[in-house]
């Protein structure tokens, strides 16, 4: 892999990791139309990686917060703290992730060699996305319920489809449940960390890291692009949030899903 493609990779995967879009389905459409070849497992641990480290840097200020009222929780043993209650819910959240990605990931894998259904899980994105927007007008709850929690938790499972967004899967949830869009971006956001800290510790053992020795240089400036894009991507969708709406990423979905799907009849 050259540097032009490890910056190309980076930059799709920090914008399509947050933007309610589907990573791993453009990164499918790259492979068959761009002839992009499947990164090394050690590259994507990398970028992945990039992608958490963007995660923690938007919202360090919330971290150290819920972090400080975790520990003060041992002195006072009280959840009623709304910042111990909301690491609790990411708790929650992350279990119904994990039991879906034990069970059904080697299923869901699969479907990465197949560009129709990736074009049908993006129109199905498309179709999460609307669908929060025309039932979530009027969300305004700001804390998450355990039932709140567990269904997003399993959207954000469901989003190891290729196609499927997992940003645009659990936010328009949240939505559609009535809570609060900044705080259902929050919410997702925040639960993406446990998921892909997981994630990269689990394909860690199957690495080489003599890798790196004689690509250190590649590999870095992928995940700078990588950490560099998913701030701008996630500052840019919590802006959308505040001030317009998702249809423009549903359009978005449907125009490339469609687009696919034409190809290949």
């Amino acid at each position: 892999m050259d540097i032009i493609k490890a910056l190309i990779l980076g930059l799709v995967q920090g914008l399509t990791e947050f933007l309610p879009v589907s990573s791993s389905g453009h990164l499918v459409l790259m492979q068959h139309y761009l002839n992009f070849p499947l990164p090394p497992l050690m590259f994507d641990i990398m970028l992945h990686f990039g992608t958490l480290l963007a995660v923690v840097y938007v919202f360090k200020k919330d971290i150290l917060v819920i972090s400080k009222s975790a520990l003060e929780y041992f002195k006072h043993k009280s959840i009623t703290n709304n910042n111990v209650w909301f690491l609790l819910m990411i708790i929650v959240g992350t279990i119904p992730t994990g039991l879906i990605g034990i069970f059904f990931k080697p299923y869901f894998e699969s479907l990465f060699t197949s560009v129709l259904s990736v074009s049908f899980a993006l129109i199905g994105t498309a179709f999460i996305l609307m669908l929060a927007e025309l039932l979530g007008r009027k969300a305004k709850n700001e804390r998450i319920s355990i039932v709140n929690a567990i269904l997003i938790g399993i959207m954000q499972g469901v989003a190891i489809i290729p196609g499927i967004s997992r940003s645009g899967a659990t936010i328009s949830m949240g939505i559609m449940q009535g809570i609060n869009r900044e705080v259902a971006a929050k919410y997702s956001f925040l639960l993406s960390i446990p998921a892909v800290l997981g994630a990269i510790v689990l394909e860690f053992n199957s690495v080489n890291l003599n890798i790196l020795t004689n690509n250190w240089q590649i590999y870095l400036l992928g995940t700078l692009m990588a950490i560099i894009s998913g701030i701008l991507a996630i500052k840019t969708l919590l802006w959308v949030l505040r001030k317009y709406n998702l249809y423009i990423f549903s359009a978005y979905c449907v125009i490339l899903g469609s687009l696919v799907i034409w190809r290949n009849m």
